[in-house]
């Protein structure tokens, strides 16, 4: 079994992160790949809890070669309908990160296939 610390790149601000945050968290948990937490970090100091969160972090816990294929398809499926830019996953201090493309990437991407040559 493997832990997974999966980090998220996206812009915008804390409340904006923290959201998609949300979402990546609640796509893991339903696709069953294991068990899904937010990382937790000291408070700021004064606070009553004591505990904070690292903002777009999560871990998935206790993941089986089997279930990383599933891992993987939910980050590509979440970053194809979020605002978030990438998401690293580090396994064993081994990282990968999945990437999305923007608009313009795909519109150039597009172009060269289809063989117009501005692609450059």
């Amino acid at each position: 079994m493997n832990d997974l610390t999966l980090r998220l790149d996206a812009e915008g601000t804390p409340a904006t992160v923290d959201r998609l945050t949300g979402v990546l968290f609640d796509d893991l948990r339903a696709a069953r790949v294991g068990v899904v937490s937010r990382v937790g970090t000291a408070g700021a100091a004064g606070s009553k809890s004591g505990i904070g969160q690292t903002l777009g972090e999560l871990l998935v816990g206790g993941t089986v070669p089997g279930s990383l294929l599933v891992v993987h398809r939910t980050i590509v499926k979440f970053l194809e309908r979020s605002k978030a830019r990438s998401v690293t996953v580090e396994v064993d201090g081994k990282k990968v990160t999945i990437t999305a493309a923007t608009a313009e990437e795909t519109a150039a991407a597009l172009r060269i296939a289809a063989g117009d040559g501005a692609g450059e």
